[in-house]
Formats: structure tokens, C-alpha cells, sequence
């Protein structure tokens, strides 16, 4: 006699969020909040004694009075995709998203740059000479708003700590790009390459202003300016 097999419930229930889950595998994964910066713990589960770049962080997310926008206000809703469409006639197969979205980044940075003046120029240059990775902080003095502000943008973007990394040969991909499109699905990043294109050319310009803004709070509360990538994760 054979005997039955007893399935706990729970497990259908979980069977079928997993089928609902993977029904359309390219449906666009929802935005993650701006990230709250968090000490790590540690493997007992106490929380470990916080470094000096991470109290740095801190301090200055207190000034800057980093808030974490709405998810709405970071990028335009993606359109579903359409799984049993064929996929193959699509024109944005074969083009490299991330090729196309840091050509764009790169413009950007090249015309702001532009935009600057031979002393803000001379600033920023002056600047990645002397930065130190250990005393991140610049004078109002120093460095203009729109200088500071062209300097943390492209920090973020790029993934630099140090500013003097902006001027020499990359040897990888800008890790704030990279993180960026790894919120898009898989299917996503293969066939819509214009319409993701078009967001980042957004977020691109809002990030921008956000930077500056972020720039004017610091000086006008301290007179100093904190180059902190991490002040940029909207």
C-alpha cells in the first residue's frame, strides 16, 4: 500500500509566487529606494565600530541633509516587456547599452567641463593634486560651486574617490552607470536600449542639479565642501 505524501501548505503558496514570479521574466524590477548609509555588522551580529571614512559619511549626510527622494521622481516607469513578442526584429538588439549609456555620460562630463571657465578649471586641476582620500573637505575658497559641483557629479558617476582618477584612462566600465542599468531587466537592457537611453539622459541632468544643490547646503552651513561619492546615491 502506498502510503501518501503530505505537502505542508505553505509550499504551494510559495510555488506560486515563484510561477507568478517568473511568469514575465522581463518585467521591469521596481526601483530601490536611495540607499540609507548602515554600518555593517559584524559575524556575531554586534555592530562593529564604524571607520573614520564611514563616520566622515555620516557627519556630512547630517549636513547635506541627504533625504531619499520619491520613487517616482528617480526615473520614468519602464514599459513591460513582452516576452512572446519576437525579440529578434527588435532595432535595439545588438546594441550595447552600456556603450551607449557611458557615451552619454562621457558627453555630458565633457560639456560641463566645457562650460567651466579657465579658473574653475584651474581649481578642479589644483584640487586632484592635493585631495587627500583621508581629508576630503575643500574650502569654499577653493572651489567654486559649479567646479565642486562638476567634481561630485563625476566622482559619483564614475566611482572615483580621488578626484585626479576623472583625468586619467579608465580600466573598467564607471561603476555608478554600471549600477544604475542593473535595476533594468535583463530583457530590458537587450531590447530597449533607445528608451533606457532616454531615461538616463534624464536622470543624467537631474543628478546634476541634485550635486549642486548638495553644494550650496555644505558651503552655506560649513563654508567647506565634503567630496563624497557617497553623498550622491539618490
Amino acid at each position: 500500500m502506498a502510503l501518501p505524501i503530505l505537502v505542508p501548505a505553505w509550499e504551494f503558496g510559495l510555488q506560486n509566487r515563484l510561477q507568478s514570479t517568473h511568469a514575465v521574466p522581463s518585467k521591469r524590477l521596481a526601483p530601490r529606494p536611495a540607499r540609507i548609509f548602515q554600518l555593517p555588522k559584524a559575524a556575531g551580529g554586534a555592530a562593529r565600530e564604524p571607520s573614520e571614512r564611514e563616520l566622515l559619511i555620516m557627519r556630512w549626510r547630517r549636513i547635506a541633509f541627504v533625504y531619499s527622494p520619491m520613487l517616482s521622481d528617480r526615473k520614468a516607469p519602464a514599459s513591460n516587456y513582452n516576452p512572446s513578442a519576437d525579440a529578434t526584429g527588435s532595432p535595439d538588439c545588438g546594441v550595447s547599452l552600456l556603450a551607449t549609456c557611458e557615451w552619454l555620460l562621457r558627453k555630458r562630463l565633457r560639456q560641463d567641463w566645457a562650460l567651466l571657465d579657465n579658473v574653475k578649471r584651474a581649481q578642479v586641476l589644483t584640487l586632484a593634486k592635493r585631495f587627500k582620500t583621508d581629508a576630503p573637505v575643500a574650502a569654499a575658497n577653493d572651489l567654486t560651486v559649479d567646479a565642486a559641483a562638476w567634481t561630485l557629479f563625476a566622482m559619483y558617476w564614475c566611482g572615483a574617490s580621488h578626484p585626479a582618477a576623472l583625468f586619467n584612462k579608465s580600466l573598467h566600465p564607471p561603476t555608478g552607470l554600471v549600477r544604475w542599468i542593473s535595476q533594468f531587466h535583463v530583457d530590458q537592457q537587450r531590447t530597449q536600449v533607445r528608451e533606457i537611453q532616454g531615461w538616463f539622459a534624464h536622470y543624467l541632468g537631474m543628478t546634476r542639479g541634485r550635486c549642486e544643490v548638495l553644494v550650496r547646503r555644505m558651503q552655506k552651513r560649513t563654508g567647506s565642501v565634503a567630496l563624497l561619492r557617497e553623498l550622491c546615491e539618490f
